[in-house]
């Protein structure tokens, strides 16, 4: 199974109201970043892609999904409140899928990484605009990063 653990594109700024967290919007060089990110799948098609419920998320895998024509699967398995219970649980449902595109957070891409027993220094920085490829078969470890 190949993992593609996608950091969300830069964002607008958090803000004190964390209710409104959820709703943030990409930034222009986030918007870029998506765009690259789609160009990056057209060569590395993926079977599913799944993504945090938070804005910034679904849009990032948004030029992705429209470009391989797949749906983009929303979970909160993948929110940056999930508890590794439930992101254990999501992976292993995965796990018969010969290739996904993960998009998530800062915190859950490290805490998937852990889960699955693969490490890199770069990937467990994680930048946003990010993919970390995870090839559960060999263990190898990729990282890529998408300027904005």
């Amino acid at each position: 199974m190949i993992i593609y653990l996608v950091r969300h594109a830069k964002a607008g700024h958090r803000g004190d109201d964390l209710t409104l967290d959820r709703h943030r919007h990409l930034t222009t060089a986030g918007i870029r970043q998506a765009k690259a990110i789609a160009g990056y799948f057209t060569t590395h098609p993926v079977g599913r892609i799944l993504s945090s419920p938070y804005a910034r998320c679904i849009e990032t895998m948004e030029p992705t999904a429209a470009e391989l024509g797949i749906e983009i699967e929303v979970s909160e398995a993948l929110a940056e409140e999930t508890t590794l219970s439930r992101l254990a649980g999501l992976l292993e449902e995965l796990a018969a899928v010969a290739a996904v595109a993960i998009c998530s957070h800062g915190n859950v891409i490290p805490a998937a990484m852990d889960l699955v027993g693969r490490f890199s220094p770069e990937a467990l920085a994680c930048a946003k605009g990010s993919v970390t490829r995870l090839d559960t078969a060999t263990g190898q470890v990729a990282y890529l990063s998408f300027p904005g």
